[in-house]
C-alpha cells in the first residue's frame, strides 16, 4: 500500500518563509524575459523612426518583414532552413561560455563544415 505522509513533515510552499523565495524566483524568471523583450521593443521603435525619417511607413515595412518570414509554408521553411546553420553555430559558442571559454571561430566551422558536406558528397557521388 502507499505510505501516508503526515502533514507535519510536508513543507507548506507558501508559508511565512517561503513566500520572500517565490517572489525572488518569479522576479528572475521575469528578469530573463522582460529584458530582451524590452530591448527588442526599443530597438523596434528606434528602426520605426529611422523609417520614418526616410519617408516609408513603418508599419508597412514590418507587416512586409512578418509576411515574408512567416507569410507561407514555403517561408517559414526557408527562414528555419537559413536559421538552423547560425542556430548551431550559436550552440557551439553559448555551450563552452557556460565553461568559462571562449570560442571565436563560429563562421569558420560553417565554412568547414561545408566544405566537409561537399567533399563527401563528391567522394559519396563517385
Amino acid at each position: 500500500m502507499a505510505d501516508i505522509v503526515s502533514s507535519a513533515s510536508v513543507p507548506v510552499m507558501l508559508g511565512a518563509k517561503c513566500y520572500p523565495t517565490a517572489l525572488e524566483w518569479i522576479a528572475r524568471r521575469a528578469e530573463a524575459l522582460v529584458i530582451p523583450l524590452a530591448a527588442l521593443i526599443v530597438g523596434m521603435a528606434l528602426f520605426s523612426l529611422f523609417i520614418a525619417l526616410v519617408g516609408k511607413s513603418p508599419a508597412q515595412l514590418y507587416e512586409t518583414m512578418w509576411r515574408g518570414g512567416f507569410g507561407s509554408w514555403f517561408s517559414v521553411q526557408n527562414s528555419l532552413s537559413r536559421a538552423a546553420p547560425l542556430l548551431l553555430a550559436a550552440l557551439c559558442v553559448a555551450l563552452p561560455a557556460r565553461l568559462g571559454l571562449v570560442v571565436i571561430g563560429g563562421e569558420g566551422a560553417i565554412v568547414l563544415g561545408g566544405v566537409a558536406a561537399a567533399a563527401m558528397g563528391v567522394a559519396a557521388s563517385g
